[in-house]
């Protein structure tokens, strides 16, 4: 019980500041994933993404990924993937072509918590420019076992190579198992752009659901 308590601590402390100061633009993100294994502990992904504007209910982006990961062991993973990105513009759409690599750590810490980091690095292209980031995202788990569920808090960075640091990811949400292969993800996420004005934030509420066949 204590342990638990001292997630719910932890959360709150966490973003209350953050939520509090938020002001801008929300979203609402939703994802749909299909997985498979095609050979032993390798993965394959297929997803597909809208992200509309909450006040005026329009798209303003479209996505489909497919990615391979490879699970080393109980610590170590990695994966590679490609996505195809529309975003909405003021004089139309933008398209985006998006390679990337992900390396993956995660370690078991006491009880039912445990840690995660993923470090990205991606390649995208749009029509008359390419930019490469990395992401470093680091993540806090706590297994509700009696529920069949997953808690967590993250935080995620982007850095844009050989330039500068340009924003930064808050979130909060958890897993739950909904019947068998079937998993419902609910997140709230704050967005921080690092070269824009203190108040400029992004809010989003994150739906994912995931199918493993």
């Amino acid at each position: 019980m204590c342990q638990k308590n001292n997630f719910h601590y932890l959360c709150i402390l966490f973003f209350s500041t953050i939520i509090l100061c938020a002001q801008d633009e929300l979203q609402n993100w939703s994802n749909l994933e299909i997985s498979c294994d095609i050979y032993k502990k390798v993965e394959l992904s297929i997803e597909g993404g809208l992200r509309s504007d909450v006040s005026s209910g329009e798209i303003v982006k479209r996505f489909s990924d497919v990615s391979i990961k490879k699970k080393h062991n109980s610590i170590v993973s990695y994966s590679a993937g490609f996505r195809y990105a529309s975003d909405r513009k003021k004089n139309g759409s933008e398209h985006k072509n998006r390679f990337y690599a992900d390396f993956y750590l995660k370690k078991n810490l006491w009880l039912n918590f445990n840690i995660s980091y993923r470090h990205r690095f991606q390649a995208q292209h749009a029509f008359n420019y390419y930019v490469n980031k990395s992401r470093q995202k680091i993540k806090f788990n706590y297994n509700l076992k009696s529920l069949n569920l997953n808690a967590y808090i993250a935080l995620e960075m982007f850095y844009i190579l050989e330039d500068r640091f340009e924003k930064t990811r808050y979130l909060i949400g958890f897993k739950k198992s909904l019947w068998n292969r079937i998993d419902l993800s609910v997140g709230y996420m704050i967005q921080k752009e690092l070269n824009g004005d203190s108040s400029d934030l992004l809010r989003a509420f994150r739906t994912k659901l995931s199918y493993q066949i």
